[in-house]
């Protein structure tokens, strides 16, 4: 896939997958959630999550009530989930108008330049309120470069105006192209040059109407030639799929209607070599893949795959990897109708279901209602790591921001940092879940492109956009640590005694420097405590023997044993930026938050690391 896109409406999150050029640092790290709660009032519409150096959250976000100006929030973070940077960028605003962006979508060209796509909201005293489709470019630092909205596109003597986008942008031949339209209707089709800002063109898209006709999400997919126009229409209960590929001049190379025996919608679509595979909305209880023969239009299969006690409402996103299709979407929680799961489902390019983890809550007790929408997918930057390394983000009903890392073999949960309340959990249900084939059949359909006779649009630019642009200060970051179900101390022991052995630069085994360590009266001999009390040895702990939790437990426990112990004048600093530092901080800095300084939490790793 070569964009980010997002469903309007629905409160979206997103997965991406790890870029190989981080594998050195993501796979040694251990799963983790990281929270941001926003303040109060706030409402956050759409994700973005995008990899460059780390990642990067692009949300919105409208509070008045807190003196926090509407607009696009980005907050970017290390490969390791620390908070770098957060900015606040607000539209350019008339007097006495307000401006905030409500649904939007980010595509990223190879530049690392980024374009910001959504419906600007506007209200003011002298106009009724209205949406205007408007788009900002970013270089890749987030600085602004310009913004273009669209007031009316006129076709004939039809003026389409305050409509919205209804689907992702993509570039092409150095425009952005993005469709726009209603919730029941897709309009118009346009053409923005991504070096200024300006309306190259804008085409009416011509669809069959008639009473009761409504077409619902559009999702645009570039090809080598082309583009493919995606979209969903319902009549009389009776719901189809349109599919129609698109050359680069607008010719369209063939269309079809594929009907459904549901009310079916496709959210998101993938091209692999001479096929196109496409997943969405099945129905309340289930999801759908579905493969066409890209030459042809022809299907070549159409599935639907649910299971008791998993309600996969919609397939989000569609990503290919290693031969493999990577389906993200959402699912229903058993224990609470209106609560949503993350599910990750695996299938090989016929659409057999191979593999299938979902993301959710831990139990119907827990206080908090996680929406796991799975939405959009950037893989210009990322790919598939071999391990299979994830990172998620998404928002929670009580308007919490959520990014999350775990590799794809991970089974268990994420506990809070200084507290042992269980909030999330990931599992594997592949046995849990059905897949049923349906026969669905091409039929041709007409469709067409008309050029516009006239555009209305305004373009800002120069650097009087960077006042729009200030520094944004996330409130409440909280951090969880993942824990596998049944993980035996010893197995967690010799990865974190690898982990000490590449800091070291010893050449001795995991089991000797656990020794030295040991001999060092260092962090883990609660750990030897643990094992004395239960009368085990560490060359005695059999597999399933010992949780994770209790090893965690005892190392915090143990750095606070070590806060009064320390001579702090007598350690030589770390240079900040060292290689040291930075693999101190780590692998060892997220157990020290209770320390009082970052100084100082280096001070102590170093004299653990530096003792004989």
């Amino acid at each position: 896939m070569s964009y980010n896109k997002l469903a309007p409406i629905l409160v979206i999150a997103v997965i991406l997958v790890a870029s190989a050029t981080v594998q050195s640092v993501v796979a040694q790290s251990s799963p983790k959630l990281v929270k941001h709660s926003v303040n109060e009032g706030a409402y956050s519409y759409s994700f973005n999550l995008l990899n460059n150096e780390g990642y990067t959250i692009v949300y919105t976000v409208n509070n008045p009530a807190e003196n926090v100006s509407e607009g696009l929030v980005i907050m970017e973070f290390t490969e390791n989930l620390e908070l770098s940077k957060a900015l606040l960028f607000t539209l350019p605003s008339g007097s006495g108008e307000s401006y905030f962006f409500m649904e939007h979508y980010v595509v990223s060209d190879t530049s690392r330049n980024h374009y910001a796509l959504g419906r600007a909201y506007t209200s003011s005293a002298n106009t009724d309120n209205h949406d205007v489709p408007t788009l900002v470019k970013f270089d890749s630092s987030w600085g602004p470069l310009w913004v273009v909205q669209i007031n009316s596109v006129t076709v004939g003597q039809q003026v389409m105006e305050q409509y919205f986008p209804i689907s992702n942008p993509i570039l092409i031949n150095g425009n952005v192209v993005f469709a726009g339209g209603n919730l029941f209707n897709p309009k118009y089709l346009v053409m923005v040059s991504a070096e200024n800002g300006s309306v190259e063109k804008a085409y009416a898209i011509v669809l069959p109407q008639s009473e009761g006709i409504s077409y619902f999400q559009t999702v645009l997919e570039p090809y080598d030639n082309g583009f493919y126009f995606i979209t969903s229409r319902c009549k009389s209960g009776k719901c189809s799929i349109i599919v129609a590929k698109v050359l680069d001049d607008l010719t369209i190379q063939w269309a079809n209607v594929y009907e459904a025996e549901a009310s079916v919608s496709a959210y998101d679509a993938e091209v692999v070599d001479d096929k196109l595979f496409i997943t969405g909305y099945e129905s309340e209880d289930s999801a759908f893949i579905m493969g066409i023969d890209d030459q042809t239009g022809e299907p070549l299969f159409y599935k639907v795959f649910l299971g008791e006690n998993h309600y996969t409402r919609m397939g989000m996103n569609i990503d290919y990897y290693g031969g493999k299709l990577y389906v993200y979407g959402s699912e229903r929680n058993s224990s609470e109708i209106s609560d949503l799961d993350t599910f990750v489902a695996v299938f090989d390019l016929n659409g057999n279901l191979e593999d299938y983890i979902v993301i959710g809550r831990s139990g119907s007790d827990t206080p908090m209602a996680l929406i796991f929408f799975c939405g959009s997918v950037l893989i210009d930057y990322g790919l598939l790591i071999e391990n299979g390394e994830y990172v998620l983000a998404s928002r929670s009903s009580s308007n919490s921001i959520y990014i999350a890392r775990f590799p794809w073999n991970f089974e268990g949960r994420f506990v809070w940092e200084n507290s042992e309340e269980e909030e999330f959990e990931v599992r594997n249900c592949v046995d849990e879940i059905s897949v049923t084939s349906k026969n669905v059949q091409a039929q041709q359909l007409s469709m067409s492109f008309e050029q516009a006779s006239d555009i209305e649009y305004s373009v800002a630019f120069g650097d009087g956009l960077e006042h729009y642009l200030q520094n944004y200060t996330p409130s409440n970051i909280v951090v969880a640590y993942g824990k596998r179900s049944g993980e035996p101390m010893k197995m967690y022991v010799e990865d974190k005694m690898a982990a000490i052995k590449r800091v070291l630069g010893e050449e001795s085994s995991a089991e000797q420097a656990y020794d030295k360590l040991l001999k060092c009266n260092m962090s883990l001999n609660s750990i030897m405590e643990y094992l004395g009390e239960h009368g085990k040895s560490y060359g005695s702990l059999a597999e399933g023997e010992g949780e994770l939790e209790d090893a965690l437990y005892g190392i915090r426990e143990a750095y606070n044993d070590l806060l009064g112990s320390l001579i702090i004048g007598e350690i030589p600093p770390i240079p900040l930026g060292s290689e040291t530092y930075n693999r101190l901080v780590e692998l060892y800095g997220p157990l020290l938050e209770e320390y009082p300084s970052t100084s100082g939490r280096l001070q102590l790793l170093h004299a653990i690391f530096s003792s004989t």
